[in-house]
């Protein structure tokens, strides 16, 4: 379980910046588990089953129901699926989130009082787990560069994920990498993890997540090339290490 309150917490959904209208998330991972127990045992014996991640969240904004409505329709009912990015720590390098691919089954919009507005959404994970994921890229404006490694103090043996948030978007295109290395000299030893599907001027507002097998290096940070062509490039990335297979 985890929640998020306040200043530290954000919520990114398919490419969309919503925190600012959100006081309160709610992350639920739980499992199924099925009985069991055989004839002659003194206890009752349960098989753990699949994880359901269920996310919440509520608020209340000052500003227009109508242009909220719009924008949380945007955001959230994208064929009843989106990519979730929590972040649950500090918006900032090597802070906690999660990840998911959710179906979005709630939002609701109502105006109280005059200027405020009321939020509240539920999703629920759709063939993915809540991944407890590390920011490398916190939300921002920036051109090429890399992100500060995030050192787990030893390689893994079972691959991981990665999420991406394009916020804003009028750049001629964004490339992002998930590099390892064992050292983190980042001269030449880094291997690429994965790669996001390269975005460009015509994807505009957009979210991915990849995923690999395998190996994940002691260091992992990301790698961004912009080709800014005039424009600018608003996204944020965090990566998840599976623990296990």
């Amino acid at each position: 379980m985890a929640a998020s309150h306040g200043l530290n917490g954000r919520i990114y959904a398919a490419g969309y910046d919503l925190s600012q209208y959100f006081t309160e998330l709610k992350l639920k991972r739980s499992y199924s588990s099925g009985e069991h127990s055989g004839l002659g045992q003194a206890g009752k014996l349960y098989l753990p089953g699949r994880e359901t991640v269920a996310l919440s969240g509520s608020g209340r904004f000052v500003g227009s129901a109508s242009a909220v409505d719009v924008r949380m329709n945007t955001a959230l009912t994208q064929s009843g699926t989106a990519i979730y990015s929590i972040i649950v720590d500090t918006d900032a390098a090597g802070g906690i989130g999660y990840g998911f691919v959710g179906d979005n089954n709630q939002y609701d919009v109502s105006s109280p009082d005059d200027g405020i507005v009321s939020i509240a959404m539920a999703a629920q994970g759709s063939g993915s787990k809540g991944e407890r994921s590390i920011v490398l890229f916190p939300l921002a404006a920036r051109g090429t560069a890399a992100s500060t490694a995030h050192n787990n103090a030893a390689s893994s043996a079972n691959g991981g994920s990665a999420y991406l948030q394009v916020t804003a978007n009028t750049v001629t295109s964004l490339n992002v990498l998930i590099e390892g290395s064992a050292t983190a000299a980042w001269a030449g030893e880094e291997v690429t993890l994965a790669t996001f599907t390269q975005v460009l001027l015509a994807t505009g507002v957009t979210s991915q997540r990849i995923a690999w097998t395998g190996t994940t290096q002691q260091y992992v940070r990301a790698a961004a090339t912009v080709v800014a062509g005039g424009g600018a490039v608003t996204f944020a990335v965090m990566f998840h290490r599976a623990q296990y297979a």
